[in-house]
């Protein structure tokens, strides 16, 4: 069984460790380019907001296993919630209802003894949402 759903920590973890990753500080926005084309494609016919709300609060509750004090994937677990929230969790047909399973992390993150993590945005203040429109603006057209 193949669920392109779990892509998403591996495309995060890769994401984290981007070299540029601090240069892209306050808006992220090739971060936010990557999400919007992930979550397109992901989410088109189905209803699986729940489970990347699950998902990333899960994984924001996991340090990154090669740099456990980086907060790289939690700044990104921030957008992606964002993201999943303003514009899929709003904007398409959803049951509301919260992910009854648990979710399958991989090895790349350990879990924390913080239940801090939630409650704490790690998003910069000045962040904003590029917008699903202006995402796919940057995104080459297929050749």
């Amino acid at each position: 069984l193949f669920c392109p759903e779990y892509i998403l920590p591996d495309l995060l973890y890769q994401m984290a460790h981007y070299p540029n990753f601090d240069q892209q500080h306050p808006h992220y926005e090739a971060m936010q380019t990557c999400f919007y084309v992930f979550f397109e494609a992901v989410t088109k016919d189905t209803d699986n907001v729940s489970f990347f709300y699950k998902l990333l609060q899960t994984l924001k509750q996991h340090n990154d296993v090669l740099q456990p004090k980086s907060k790289n994937t939690k700044i990104l677990c921030d957008i992606a919630f964002e993201i999943v929230h303003n514009e899929y969790g709003k904007t398409r047909t959803c049951s509301g209802k919260p992910f009854p399973g648990t979710v399958n992390i991989s090895r790349n993150f350990q879990a924390t003894q913080s239940v801090e993590d939630q409650a704490i945005s790690y998003k910069p203040s000045a962040f904003k949402l590029m917008g699903k429109s202006r995402a796919f603006k940057s995104v080459p057209p297929e050749a």
